[in-house]
């Protein structure tokens, strides 16, 4: 059955057509079970993301159902309202991390409803209404001229900071990656790569180069590439899904007008202040986890691949002890207190017994009467 047949679905488009809103019915008149309702949302809102990724490269997206809410008053009137619960903004820059974030959007939506609902204000829900799926096309800031290093990653000395004065760094940190020019022989000027420009394919993406079309230029030249950013530490902006053994780690940086790519020649010294472990590490591009071997970083990559890029954040040094508050109620006391209850026997008036059924009898109740 074709998808019009099973849903009933809007779409509507704002902004010359770099905002568009997909409105997707319930299924029945009296829809009330929210699992239900993403079940049956779920496979045509993950063809609608796909499909945007496909078009715009870049999207922004969040989701927000509609429902009827009822209560009764104290006067015995029914009251009725029609409130909105929206999901978190989602930046979607990859197709494989679409149905992780879809969960996630679900889950932020019943937990506002949940929220809502469990005030004590009354409200219960009547029916499921829609759900409107926003999407806009993303586009960030792109890269542009020659940025100074902040002394802490100068001191690294993992980093070439070409001195270009176009919009091309990421072009020219391509091409020294691929030439591999000394230190020695002054590697951060321009006049190195010039000659050899005509190498790298652009295609129809124009510079500055922004980090959503380089998954469009790692197929274009054959590469792998990984973009990460640095804000007090580092993280990571874009890891390439491809598996190559020649990777291309890229710095992002920026001030408050420009921004501009970095080549990061050595990824271990650049990650460095992570550990303590001085020694060349085997690191994971996706969660920069070090490992001193290898075989240990190829038994982690098969987990961490499935899931979107992150780094692991451990406590801050003067955050990194478990206390506890009222610590003296956890101590043993050197004394016991037993405590005594005495009571008296009053009668009942008992039944008469009898051979016809079964029956209990009492007899007498305790009194309290004194304590010790």
């Amino acid at each position: 059955m074709p998808p019009s047949k099973k849903r009933k679905c809007d779409n509507s488009a704002h902004a010359l057509n770099v905002f568009t809103i997909t409105t997707f019915d319930s299924m029945t008149d009296n829809e009330l079970d929210f699992l239900k309702f993403y079940d049956f949302v779920r496979p045509f809102i993950f063809e609608e993301l796909q499909s945007k990724l496909e078009e715009k490269r870049a999207i922004k997206w969040y989701a927000v159902v509609q429902a009827t809410l009822t209560r009764t008053t104290q006067e015995n009137d029914v009251e009725c309202i029609p409130p909105h619960f929206r999901s978190n903004c989602v930046v979607k820059l990859m197709e494989n991390t679409i149905a992780e974030h879809l969960e996630s959007a679900f889950k932020k939506i019943q937990n506002s409803f949940e929220e809502f609902t469990q005030r004590g204000s009354g409200w219960t829900l009547e029916k499921i209404l829609k759900l409107e799926l926003n999407i806009a096309k993303y586009q960030p800031l792109s890269p542009s001229n020659y940025i100074p290093l902040p002394k802490t990653l100068v001191d690294k000395k993992a980093i070439l900071n070409i001195k270009n004065e176009d919009q091309k760094c990421f072009v020219w940190c391509l091409l020294a990656h691929k030439l591999k020019i000394d230190y020695k022989n002054n590697a951060n000027s321009i006049h190195h790569y010039i000659p050899h420009e005509s190498e790298i394919k652009l295609g129809n993406v124009k510079c500055p180069v922004p980090v959503t079309s380089i998954s469009i230029l790692e197929k274009l030249n054959n590469v792998r590439i990984n973009v990460y950013g640095f804000e007090d530490e580092i993280f990571p902006l874009y890891v390439s899904s491809r598996e190559d053994l020649d990777c291309i780690n890229l710095l992002y940086i920026s001030n408050e007008e420009r921004q501009h790519y970095c080549l990061i020649r050595n990824f271990s010294r650049f990650i460095g202040d992570l550990s303590k472990h001085k020694s060349k590490a085997h690191i994971c591009y996706r969660c920069l986890h070090r490992f001193c071997l290898e075989d240990l970083l190829q038994e982690h990559l098969n987990y961490c691949k499935n899931v979107s890029p992150q780094k692991i954040k451990m406590p801050s040094p003067d955050r990194n002890i478990l206390q506890f508050q009222k610590i003296e109620f956890q101590h043993k006391v050197p004394f016991i207190i037993y405590a005594d209850i005495e009571s008296i026997l009053i009668p009942y008036h008992s039944v008469q017994p009898t051979n016809q059924s079964a029956y209990t009898e009492k007899i007498a109740r305790h009194k309290p009467c004194g304590y010790a």
